[in-house]
């Protein structure tokens, strides 16, 4: 009679000895790999980012600072300083504190709410009315470069801000005059620490952390193409 192909050629048995055939004249085994499959998935499921949470370091595993300034609320400030990556405060949360109500027309320098460490200065190279127009506009307090304390604070590629610390603190949102940093009340609502050297470090563009760069940009097509050859064998299909 007609002949047909079996896996691993004829030698895998079933409970009545019979040899399992093959789906199709093309197919090369009858069992996939699963293992590999799921070693696969595994693989690809450790690259995506955390929507959530961030590295071990994240506010170097310490709460935020009691009390914090400006009537801050400290649940919201853990949540989004100390275990987030890519949420905010609402839009408006400062408005509705009052936050810019409780500063002077002089300048006034923002401390990282976890270690105290100074995050910004405004207004730098503005007025006040100018910084507080352009914050209310966006929904969060905003700052540009020269209103920045290059030292602590870290532009992470993709935009996300962080200071030395750990927090979170933001993002790096440009516009038509360049650098705009949009920063979470809760994450620059501390006090000072004490650090003379940090109150007079430069002010100017954060580097870019490019130790915490991202996966290379062709890990995630490669890892994608490997999966789906995993999931074509397991779906029985040949290559």
């Amino acid at each position: 009679g007609t002949q047909v192909p079996y896996c691993n050629g004829g030698a895998t048995m079933i409970g009545s000895g019979t040899p399992i055939p093959c789906a199709g004249p093309k197919a090369r085994r009858c069992e996939p790999p699963r293992v590999a499959l799921l070693l696969a998935i595994s693989l690809f499921s450790a690259w995506l980012p955390s929507a959530s949470a961030s590295d071990g370091a994240q506010c170097e595993g310490k709460p935020p600072m009691t009390p914090l300034l400006y009537g801050a609320d400290l649940a919201v400030a853990d949540n989004i300083c100390c275990h987030n990556t890519h949420w905010a405060e609402q839009s408006g949360y400062a408005d509705r504190l009052g936050f810019y109500d409780k500063l002077g027309e002089e300048v006034t320098t923002f401390y990282d709410s976890v270690c105290g460490l100074p995050l910004f200065r405004a207004p730098v190279g503005r007025t006040f009315s100018k910084w507080r127009a352009e914050s209310e506009t966006h929904g969060w307090p905003s700052f540009r470069p020269e209103e920045t304390f290059a030292e602590n604070v870290i532009i992470k590629p993709g935009g996300e801000m962080v200071s030395a610390c750990g927090a979170h603190l933001g993002h790096n949102l440009p516009d038509g005059q360049g650098d705009r940093y949009c920063i979470n009340l809760v994450c620059m609502a501390g006090t000072s620490n004490g650090n003379v050297t940090a109150e007079n470090g430069p002010l100017g563009k954060p580097l870019i952390n490019a130790a915490r760069s991202s996966r290379a940009p062709w890990a995630a097509p490669l890892l994608s193409l490997a999966l789906l050859c995993f999931a074509l064998l397991f779906l029985g299909v040949g290559l």
